[in-house]
């Protein structure tokens, strides 16, 4: 069960659940685009997410995506980049705890 001490694990899910009323940064681009298509090359990522902006380059895509396997938020075999399961698991725990924080902090309301 995740712990609320892990912080490196809360910074990358407060991180990567971005605010719809700003634009996506490159990294959150790669983890919706990876939630939906895996695994992908290099170049398939980075053709989806520039799409027909050509604001973001090569090496952008590239940085992220480095970025994301060395948080472990993305695995990589070979050339193939996907999500891992070992951050999904942990983001997946981190939804229900904080389900069940919600919920009890709801019902310790009723009584007061």
């Amino acid at each position: 069960m995740l712990s609320t001490g892990d912080s490196s694990l809360a910074k990358n899910i407060e991180f990567y659940l971005w605010n719809a009323d700003r634009e996506q940064t490159v990294a959150e681009k790669i983890v919706s685009i990876l939630s939906k298509s895996w695994p992908l090359t290099l170049k398939e990522i980075h053709e989806m997410v520039a799409g027909k902006s050509e604001k973001v380059s090569h090496q952008a895509t590239h940085k992220a995506l480095k970025g994301l396997v060395k948080n472990r938020v993305l695995s990589k075999d070979g050339f193939k980049y996907e999500l891992s399961m070992e951050w999904l698991k942990k983001l997946n725990n981190f939804s229900k705890a904080a389900i069940i924080v919600r919920q009890n902090k709801k019902s310790a309301k009723r009584f007061h």
